[in-house]
């Protein structure tokens, strides 16, 4: 037995793996309302619309045309890579504000999605996760198996300003 696999310690398999993909901050709202809206975690909202998404039939079909490698979907069912398959970056890509969104995955999930990415044919985990949140979150069926009921405007509504039309008590000595 080698001196470093002696050492090398023990991973549980139960174990939860962090992915943080960069979400612009608007889609960060919408999951937060989200997440107000069905009482879970922030975080735990976003790993329930990857899987959710990672399962659904639909979600694999659109991104199809993207899949440069087979992706075995099911035990009956293989999305077929090609050459001249679209740039997932073309999807992904935003010019908006952006920051990390942190999510926890569990094994099972975590093997799921890197056999995801090898047919997307991306080098980073984060970038075919958030290929598959930015999914979730624009299509209102994928959103509504996480939280029955839910229309576009409970999460997509406008962003409500913070008293932009109140004065502040300072300015009313001025009056």
């Amino acid at each position: 037995m080698d001196e470093r696999e002696a050492k090398r310690r023990k991973v549980r398999s139960d174990k939860k793996q962090a992915i943080a993909p960069y979400i612009p901050d608007h889609e960060r709202v919408w999951i937060h309302r989200i997440s107000r809206r069905c009482e879970l975690p922030e975080g735990e909202v976003g790993v329930q619309l990857v899987r959710i998404a990672l399962r659904d039939e639909r979600t694999m079909e659109f991104f199809s045309s993207y899949m440069k490698r087979d992706f075995r979907f099911t035990e009956n069912i293989i999305y077929c890579g090609h050459k001249d398959a679209k740039s997932i970056y073309d999807y992904i890509n935003d010019d908006s504000e952006r920051s990390r969104f942190k999510i926890k995955a569990p094994q099972t999930l975590l093997d799921q999605l890197c056999e995801f990415q090898i047919a997307l044919g991306v080098s980073y985990l984060a970038h075919a996760t958030y290929a598959l949140l930015r999914y979730a979150l624009h299509d209102l069926k994928t959103v509504q198996q996480l939280v029955p009921g839910i229309t576009k405007e409970d999460f997509i509504g406008p962003i409500r300003p913070a008293a932009i039309n109140q004065p502040s008590k300072a300015w009313s000595i001025f009056k």
